[in-house]
């Protein structure tokens, strides 16, 4: 999510509004939705607003967007003649899913690096990347797609089962039932992305003389490649994905509502679900900058967590009521900084874009965690939060 912090902190050095930015995220998502009101609802979450980074990144591939709408279509589909089956999938997953999404944080933020003159560095290292992507992030989505596949063809699946397949005979089974095919290998060489996983995993891989690479994969199947026919394979895998993770990741915005209500109604409590501070740190960022607003730092001890924040925005021209707009605005992420970190107290200081200290606002840990619990409302936080005006 490291890209989308610095596009959005661009945008706002830039001049952009807040409002613009939200013009701007939704017009480009929109095709991708179906649910108008979830993307509106849903915005400025992290994860929708590093796959808006992502779209824009891909805009000159039309294979990135037209795949991720026939992998959307197909999810539509899928819910339309089978949603309480498809939904039951869905929240399956989560957990699983979750905890893949944690570790991906970490892999993304790895860079390959193709400038490197030892071949056998760029090897290791592309090998490394292409192996965790298939494995952490890709397989565990193919596995819900083959169910859907099945669910299909047989009006019922056993998700279990499912998950028992090795990778391999995953993708082959939606390859023999012409799903996704274009998704699923690499050209031009047509090697199944459980093949690269395979090449890479068991490190069957080394440099030639000739400067080249030569991989072996199967039952005595072998491919060779320069560099930058390596680069062209690298670039395809991680496109898959990328289209993989932000076609499903759409599809579950647009159905949120279904799922937290198919989920209170069967016992399914995933709010307690595993999920790394680091990544929880870093979508709380991206939140802020959505609204125009820098996270400088999250200060905890003991007992107490201080954040300070930047406003980014051109306060400059603002009149007093419409800073403390923004004051109030960022006193609503409280309850969200307190779920970070748990502390018994919460304070969040307000700087100017010139670094000034103008706002600190204040709340117990006790009020969050009766508001977390439903004991008291939302309401209660602002009643009894503590506000310090500085200018």
């Amino acid at each position: 999510m490291k890209r989308i912090g610095n596009i959005l902190t661009g945008c706002f050095e830039h001049g952009y509004s807040v409002e613009e930015l939200k013009t701007t995220v939704i017009d480009t998502l929109s095709p991708f939705f179906s649910n108008a009101y979830a993307l509106k609802q849903y915005w400025t979450d992290a994860e929708l607003l590093s796959a808006f980074e992502y779209i824009i990144r891909y805009q000159c591939d039309e294979i990135f967007s037209s795949k991720i709408i026939e992998l959307i279509k197909f999810y539509q589909a899928v819910y339309v003649q089978y949603p309480n089956e498809m939904l039951d999938i869905v929240t399956h997953s989560v957990c699983n899913l979750l905890q893949k999404e944690n570790i991906m944080w970490h892999k993304r933020n790895n860079e390959i690096s193709f400038e490197s003159d030892e071949l056998d560095e760029i090897v290791v290292k592309a090998m490394a990347q292409i192996g965790s992507v298939l494995e952490i992030g890709v397989k565990p989505i193919l596995m819900e797609l083959w169910a859907y596949v099945k669910l299909i063809s047989n009006g019922r699946v056993d998700y279990k089962k499912i998950q028992e397949l090795r990778f391999g005979t995953i993708i082959q089974n939606l390859l023999n039932a012409h799903y996704f095919e274009d998704i699923l290998q690499t050209k031009p060489q047509m090697l199944k992305l459980s093949d690269w996983r395979n090449i890479a995993y068991h490190h069957s891989y080394r440099v030639l003389q000739s400067q080249e690479f030569l991989c072996t994969y199967g039952k005595d199947n072998s491919v060779v490649f320069n560099v930058d026919e390596l680069k062209s394979y690298t670039y395809q895998i991680i496109r898959a994905a990328n289209i993989l993770s932000i076609a499903r990741m759409f599809f579950i915005f647009d159905h949120l509502e279904a799922i937290k209500g198919y989920c209170t109604e069967h016992g399914n409590d995933y709010s307690t679900a595993y999920i790394s501070k680091s990544l929880q740190k870093n979508s709380i960022a991206v939140s802020f900058l959505s609204q125009g607003y820098k996270l400088l730092s999250i200060h905890e001890d003991d007992e107490f967590c201080v954040t300070d924040i930047q406003d980014l925005t051109d306060t400059s021209s603002m009149s007093k009521t419409e800073k403390m707009k923004r004051w109030i605005h960022v006193s609503q992420y409280q309850m969200i900084i307190w779920k970070l970190t748990q502390k018994e107290k919460i304070t969040i200081n307000y700087f100017s874009p010139d670094l000034i200290n103008e706002f600190s606002c204040g709340i117990t840990g006790d009020i969050c965690r009766e508001v977390f619990e439903g004991t008291k409302n939302p309401s209660d936080i602002a009643a009894q939060m503590e506000i310090d005006i500085k200018i």
